[in-house]
C-alpha cells in the first residue's frame, strides 16, 4: 500500500511542485507564501528550544499485537481515536485543491520526471509546512482538536501525500529525505509549546510528515530515534510525540527501550527513569499495545531498580502491574488493516475462518442452553446430559477450539443482556438479566463438572486454568466494549452493570462452600485479584464504580482478609491503594470533585468504614501506605486511617484528669507496620548516610544537604520520601533508646532530633507542611511510637524560635479535629497535652487571638477536646458515615 501510495505521489509531483503551472494563482496568494517560506526560513535558523511543553493529553490506546520483521518490533498500528486516524492517510486520489498550487483538471507536465537538488526540496517543504500550518489554524478555529474528524478526501491529506513525494523526486533521496525529516523535527519541538486543539494539530501533522519521509527512506526512523535520544535537551522526553511516533511506526519500541534502558544509566538519570515507567505503564499496562518483549532492555533495568524501592513507588509497583496484567491473559491484538482504521474495534474479538466455522455451532449449543435454563421445572439431569454433550465434542478442552467456545458463548450472552441500550445519556442503559445469568451459571457448571483425571491434568489445576479462561475472556470483552464506547463518543451506553452482573453471581456461586471447589478456594480469589488488577480504574474510568462494588463484595474482601498467613492482606492493600485512590489523587489533591468522583469518593469512605469496625488491624498495619497514597486536604479519609486500633486493645480515655501517658502498658510496645519505608530513601541515596549521621552523630555536614535529599530540582517536595524519612528516625530513635535505656529527657540532644529541628528550620511553609504532617500521622493508637512522635511535635513547638512554625504544628492539629469523629487517640492527647500544659504557653500565642472568629474556634475546640466523653475510634465511625451522606 505505501509503495502504491509513493508511486501515486510521484505522477502527480509535476502538477503539486510547481509555481509556473498554476494559472490561477493571484500575487496576493504568492506574496502570503512567501512570508511563510521566508518565515520558516527564519526559524530553521534558529536553535532547538527545550523539547517539552504543555501537552495535551492523549486518549488509551488500543490493544494489538506487534510483529518481528528484519530483527525489530513493530508497533500495532491500531491506537485510541486520537491517533486511530493518523496511519489511514494514504492511497486516495488528490482533491480538487490536493496540490500545494494546482487546481483540478491541471495537465501534468510533458517529458521526464522533474529532479529536484536539496535545497529545491527544502524550499519547497517550506512551502508545504506553511500550507500545514494555514489549515491547521482553520480546523482548530472551526473546532476540530484532531484529524480523525477530515474527510479523506480532505487537502491535508494530499499535502501530507507530497511530502513523500517530494523526497522520492530528489537526486540523493536518502540524504533528503533525512534532511527534511531534520527539519520538521526542529520545526515539531519549537511548536509543541502550543497549548489547545492548535497545537495538537501541529503535533500530528508534524509526525504524519515523519512518517510519509519514514516511508520514502527507511532510514529516517533511525535518524529520527538517534536526533530524539541523543539531544542535550533535558526536556527531551515528551510523552505524546514518543507516543505518536510510536503508533506511526516511524520508531520501534524495541529500540526504543534499548536506547532508554542505556540512558537510565543504573537509576542515576531520573528522567530516563521516569519516563520509561511511563512509557511502559501506558503500552503495556493500561493499554497493551506492545509484548513484553517489546520492553524488555527497560523491564530488566527496572526490574533491577526495583530491589532497592519501596513496594508502593517507582518500579516495583510498575512490575507487579505488569504481572497482573500478564496475568490476566491481557496479550496485544495484531493491527487492524488499513482499510479498517476508520472503524471501531469489534468487541467480539477477530474471528478467523475456524472461529467463523466454531460461531456456526457454538451459537446453536447456546441456545439450546438458553432454553435448559428457563424452564419452569429446572433438572439437574438435563444440566448432566449437556455438560456430556459439551465434554463429549472437545469444547471443554484447554486448545483453540474450547476458546472459541468461551468467547462466542459470553458474546452471545453480554449482546443478548445489552442490546436494547438507550440512546438518552440521561437514562439507564437497559439491561436483561437473564443471559447474563444462564452464562453465569454454565460456568460454574462447567467448573464443578471437571471430572478427577483428565488429558489436561488434575481436576484443581484444569478447575483454575477454566476459570482463569474465562475471567480472560470476558476482561476482553469489557475492555474493547469500553474503548468502542470511548471511540464513538458513546461512553454513557457503556454497561458497566451487565458486567458486575457476571463477576458479582461468580463471586457468589464460586466462593460459597461446596465440596467441588474446596480444593481450589485460596486460589479462586486470587484469581479474581489479578481480574480486578487489570479492570482497575485509572484503566477503565467507565468501570470504576462497578470495580469498588466488587472489591467491597461481602464475599470477597472479608474472605481475601480472612485467608491464612494474612496471605490476602497484601493483595487488598494492592487493590485499594493502586487501584482506588491512586485514581482517586488527581481529583482530590485538586479538590475538584465533579458528582461522579463525589460519588466515588463517599464509596472510598464507606470501604475504610468497613475496614475500621471489621479488620482495624489492616488498616494498622497498612497506615504508611494509605497516607502515602491520600493526599494532604483529605483529612477526615486520614483520620479514619490512623483511628483504627487493634481489637484486643482497649483505648484509655483521653479525657482522663492528670492522665499519665508514660505509665500505660500498652505505650512500651512497638506497632505493626507491613511497609518496607526505607526503600524510598536508599531510592534517593541517602539511606547510607543517614543511618551513619543516627549512629556516630557526625558529620554536621549532613544536617546541611539534607533539604537537598527531599527536594526535587524544581523545587517542589518528595512528599514520600519525607514520610520515610520521619517514620525511620523515628524508629532508629525508639530503638536506640530501648537499647541503651536512655530517658525521654534526652531526647533534645539526639541525632535524631537534630534532623527534626534543621528539617523545621530548612523548609519552606510546604515543605514543613508535609513534614509536620508525617510525623502527624504517626499519632495514633497507644504504642511506643505514638508516644515518640507526640513527645517530637510538643518539643519542636516548645523549643521553635519562630511563632510561625508553632502556628502551623498548631494548624495541623486542629485541623484534624475540627472534621467529623473519629479521630486518632494519639492526636487526641498531644492537642490536649499542648493546651493544657503551662509549659507551652498555647493560649499566650498571637494567633489565637489574631481574630474573633479564629478565637472563638480555639475555644470550641479546646471545650472538645477537655469536656468528659468516650474514648475515640471505631465506636465513632457512624459520625463519619453521617458525613459522607
Amino acid at each position: 500500500t505505501a509503495q502504491l501510495e509513493l508511486q501515486h505521489c510521484r505522477s502527480a509531483l509535476p502538477i503539486v511542485m510547481s509555481d509556473e503551472h498554476n494559472p490561477f494563482k493571484s500575487q496576493t496568494q504568492q506574496q502570503q507564501q512567501q512570508q511563510a517560506l521566508d518565515g520558516y526560513t527564519r526559524s530553521a535558523q534558529q536553535t532547538t528550544p527545550p523539547l517539552r511543553g504543555p501537552q495535551a493529553s492523549l486518549p488509551g490506546l488500543t490493544t494489538s499485537d506487534s510483529h518481528a520483521q528484519h530483527g525489530s518490533h513493530k508497533l500495532p498500528s491500531q491506537m485510541s481515536s486520537l491517533v486511530q486516524h493518523l496511519s489511514s492517510f494514504g492511497g486516495q486520489q488528490p482533491s480538487a485543491s490536493g496540490s500545494l498550487f494546482g487546481v483540478s483538471g491541471q495537465p501534468a507536465l510533458s517529458g521526464a520526471q522533474e529532479t529536484f537538488t536539496l535545497p529545491q526540496a527544502l524550499d519547497r517543504l517550506a512551502l508545504l509546512m506553511a500550507k500545514l500550518d494555514m489549515h491547521a489554524g482553520q480546523l482548530a478555529a472551526g473546532g476540530a482538536a484532531t484529524l480523525q474528524s477530515l474527510p479523506p478526501e480532505h487537502e491535508v491529506l494530499a499535502l501530507l501525500r507530497q511530502a513523500a513525494a517530494l523526497a522520492l523526486a530528489c537526486a540523493n533521496r536518502e540524504e533528503a529525505a533525512i534532511a527534511m525529516a531534520q527539519k520538521v523535527f526542529k520545526r515539531m519541538f519549537e511548536q509543541i509549546a502550543a497549548t489547545g486543539a492548535a497545537g495538537r494539530l501541529h503535533t500530528q501533522l508534524n509526525v504524519q510528515l515523519l512518517s510519509r519521509l519514514h516511508a520514502a527512506c527507511p532510514k529516517v526512523g533511525r535518524f529520527v530515534l538517534e536526533y530524539l535520544m541523543h539531544t542535550d535537551d533535558e526536556h527531551k522526553y515528551n510523552e505524546e510525540v514518543v507516543l505518536l511516533l510510536l503508533h506511526a511506526q516511524v520508531i520501534q519500541m524495541s529500540e526504543l527501550s534499548s536506547h532508554l534502558a542505556k540512558q537510565m544509566d543504573g537509576g542515576r538519570n531520573a528522567a530516563a527513569v521516569a519516563f520509561s515507567a511511563w512509557l511502559v505503564r501506558r503500552c503495556l499496562v493500561d493499554e497493551p499495545v506492545v509484548s513484553a518483549a517489546d520492553c524488555a532492555d527497560m523491564l530488566q533495568v527496572l526490574s533491577k531498580l526495583a530491589q532497592q524501592r519501596a513496594p508502593t513507588e517507582g518500579p516495583q509497583r510498575l512490575l507487579d502491574d505488569v504481572r497482573a496484567v500478564l496475568a490476566a491473559g491481557a496479550k496485544p491484538r495484531p493491527a487492524a488493516p488499513q482499510s479498517a482504521q476508520h472503524a471501531p474495534p469489534p468487541v467480539d474479538g477477530e474471528l478467523d475462518a475456524a472461529g467463523l466455522r466454531a460461531r456456526e455451532q457454538v451459537l446453536p449449543l447456546w441456545l439450546e442452553w438458553l432454553g435448559i435454563y428457563q424452564q419452569q421445572n429446572q433438572s439437574d439431569k438435563a444440566y448432566a446430559a449437556y455438560l456430556n454433550t459439551l465434554h463429549q465434542n472437545g469444547w471443554m478442552r484447554h486448545n483453540e477450539r474450547g476458546e472459541h467456545f468461551l468467547r462466542i458463548s459470553c458474546h452471545a450472552a453480554l449482546s443478548a443482556a445489552t442490546d436494547a441500550a438507550t440512546t438518552d445519556a440521561a437514562a439507564k442503559p437497559a439491561i436483561a438479566f437473564a443471559p447474563l445469568d444462564a452464562f453465569s451459571k454454565l460456568i460454574l457448571l462447567l467448573i464443578k463438572s471437571v471430572p478427577a483425571e483428565t488429558a489436561d491434568g488434575a481436576r484443581p489445576k484444569v478447575q483454575l486454568q477454566l476459570l482463569t479462561r474465562v475471567l480472560s475472556v470476558t476482561i476482553h470483552h469489557l475492555i474493547r466494549q469500553h474503548q468502542a464506547m470511548q471511540y464513538e463518543q458513546r461512553p454513557h451506553a457503556f454497561n458497566q452493570r451487565a458486567y458486575l452482573r457476571l463477576f458479582g453471581s461468580w463471586l457468589f456461586d464460586l466462593n460459597a462452600p461446596d465440596p467441588a471447589l474446596d480444593a481450589i478456594q485460596p486460589q479462586i480469589l486470587y484469581a479474581f485479584c489479578s481480574a480486578f488488577n487489570a479492570l482497575k480504574p485509572s484503566r477503565l474510568p467507565g468501570f470504576a464504580f462497578a470495580w469498588l462494588e466488587l472489591v467491597s463484595h461481602r464475599m470477597f474482601m472479608p474472605k481475601l482478609l480472612l485467608l491464612k498467613g494474612h496471605k490476602g492482606w497484601p493483595l487488598l492493600q494492592q487493590l485499594l491503594v493502586n487501584g482506588l485512590f491512586a485514581f482517586l489523587q488527581p481529583f482530590l489533591a485538586a479538590a475538584e470533585l465533579s458528582p461522579p468522583v463525589r460519588v466515588l469518593y463517599r464509596g472510598a469512605l464507606r470501604v475504610l468504614l468497613v475496614l475500621l469496625h471489621d479488620f482495624p488491624e489492616f488498616l494498622c498495619d497498612y497506615h504508611f501506605f494509605f497516607c502515602d497514597a491520600i493526599p494532604p486536604s483529605c483529612i477526615q479519609m486520614r483520620n479514619l486511617i490512623l483511628s483504627a486500633f487493634p481489637r484486643n486493645m482497649r483505648l484509655p480515655d483521653p479525657f482522663t484528669p492528670n492522665l499519665k501517658v508514660d505509665l500505660l502498658p500498652e505505650i512500651a510496645q512497638p506497632p505493626r507496620i507491613l511497609a518496607p519505608f526505607s526503600n524510598a530513601l536508599a531510592r534517593n541515596g541517602f539511606l547510607h548516610e543517614l543511618d551513619a549521621f543516627l549512629t556516630n552523630h557526625s558529620p554536621y555536614s549532613f544536617l546541611r544537604e539534607l533539604r537537598g535529599h527531599v527536594q526535587n530540582a524544581d523545587g517542589t517536595h518528595k512528599a514520600g520520601v519525607i514520610s520515610a524519612l520521619v517514620l525511620h528516625v523515628g524508629a532508629h530513635a525508639i530503638a536506640s533508646m530501648q537499647s541503651t535505656h536512655a530517658a525521654s529527657a534526652g531526647l533534645a540532644h539526639s541525632a535524631h532530633m537534630e534532623i527534626y529541628q534543621q528539617l523545621t528550620a530548612d523548609l519552606n511553609a510546604e515543605g514543613r507542611y508535609l513534614f509536620l504532617n508525617a510525623i502527624a500521622n504517626q499519632l495514633r493508637y497507644p504504642n511506643n511510637q505514638t508516644h515518640y512522635f507526640s513527645c517530637v511535635l510538643l518539643y519542636l513547638f516548645s523549643e521553635a524560635a519562630d511563632e510561625r512554625v508553632q502556628e502551623q504544628i498548631t494548624r495541623v492539629l486542629v485541623e484534624r479535629l475540627i472534621v467529623h469523629r473519629p479521630h486518632p487517640w494519639g492526636l487526641l492527647i498531644t492537642f490536649i497535652e499542648l493546651i493544657k500544659n503551662p509549659r507551652y504557653s498555647f493560649w499566650s500565642k498571637t494567633f489565637t487571638r489574631c481574630a474573633p472568629e479564629i478565637e472563638r474556634l480555639f475555644e470550641s475546640v479546646a471545650r472538645s477536646c477537655m469536656a468528659p466523653g468516650g474514648a475515640p475510634g471505631a465506636a465513632d465511625a457512624h459520625h463519619a458515615d453521617a458525613a459522607a451522606q
